[in-house]
């Protein structure tokens, strides 16, 4: 398994980009808006029991802080579409980083913990350009929003 590229995708990836989504975003998020009213408090209870949910001490936060941001793309867009393809995208490039670099790093006697924080900051560096990129497109066309609501 450790080899077949696809099929980690789509175990990796693609389900839990649809079934994570739909429950953490599509159930949870919904519930805590339609309960508190409040989408401050409905992105970050969501966004800490995504973080729980993956039972990893060490990455509780910066997981909680994804599944945050996930929940707001949510919000603004009203689209759990785009959670579902930030979530793959968040995945799938873990997946393909671990792969490429395992085939580059065969041959070269590495510990598991330095080939680990390799693979770590790569999907790191990887990560902060792409969500930053999407925060920035999310700002931009919330600001284009307001400044037509304004005009009108």
């Amino acid at each position: 398994m450790k080899d077949n590229l696809l099929l980690n995708i789509c175990l990796v990836a693609v389900m839990p980009a649809i079934c994570e989504e739909l429950f953490f975003r599509g159930f949870i998020l919904t519930s805590f808006k339609h309960n508190n009213k409040s989408y401050k408090g409905a992105i970050i209870a969501s966004g800490i029991l995504f973080g729980m949910m993956h039972m990893d001490f060490i990455r509780i936060i910066p997981t909680s802080i994804l599944g945050m941001s996930f929940a707001y793309a949510v919000c603004k867009t009203n689209s759990i579409g785009v959670s579902m393809f930030m979530h793959f995208i968040n995945n799938g490039f873990a997946v393909v980083v671990s792969h490429i670099s395992s085939k580059m790093f065969d041959n070269i006697e590495m510990t598991k913990v330095t080939y680990l924080q390799f693979n770590q900051l790569l999907v790191f560096i990887a990560l902060s350009i792409i969500f930053i990129s999407i925060a920035v497109f999310l700002f931009k066309e919330n600001r284009t929003l307001n400044e037509n609501n304004i005009i009108e």
